[in-house]
């Protein structure tokens, strides 16, 4: 898909769309242990030392902390969604996690689409992103929902 567009609109995604980023976030451990002792105060996440004896075997980032980074890598993957994006519903999942020294970058599929059944100016977009590290190891999978407009250009009504 042209990356390159300034404003996507409903009638221009299909489903097999992809995005990828073209630059990575590095996840250090200073930003690791940063974020998980404003947000998610645990020993895995936010004590190297203690995070030997978790679950972990080592420094892990919280999930949050990958699902924030996620966000911000696909705000920048050239998904310019017309109206910006409108979230109904999310799932997410961290099948391994995501360790100091990772680079994430992020894949975007279009899976589904449907226009609504109610109101002519919008549709239900199926998105999913694979966030994977510099050895493609994944580290988020997020199906979403999104709400996305119709281009008002091709769909005003005339009063």
């Amino acid at each position: 898909m042209d990356n390159a567009k300034t404003e996507i609109w409903y009638d221009d995604l299909n489903p097999g769309d992809r995005y990828t980023s073209q630059t990575g976030i590095l996840m250090t451990e200073a930003a690791i242990v940063a974020f998980a002792r404003e947000f998610d105060p645990q020993p895995g996440h936010d004590d190297p030392v203690a995070a030997q004896r978790t679950f972990f075997r080592g420094l892990a980032a919280s999930g949050w902390h990958t699902a924030a980074v996620t966000m911000r890598l696909r705000a920048d993957v050239g998904f310019p969604i017309g109206n910006g994006i409108v979230g109904a519903g999310v799932e997410i999942a961290w099948p391994t996690p995501t360790r100091p020294g990772d680079e994430l970058k992020l894949e975007l599929v279009v899976k589904e689409k449907r226009l609504s059944s109610t109101k002519p100016d919008r549709g239900i977009v199926i998105v999913e992103y694979d966030t994977r590290n510099q050895r493609g190891e994944h580290r988020q999978h997020t199906r979403t929902t999104l709400v996305v407009f119709r281009d008002p250009s091709l769909t005003a009504v005339a009063t």
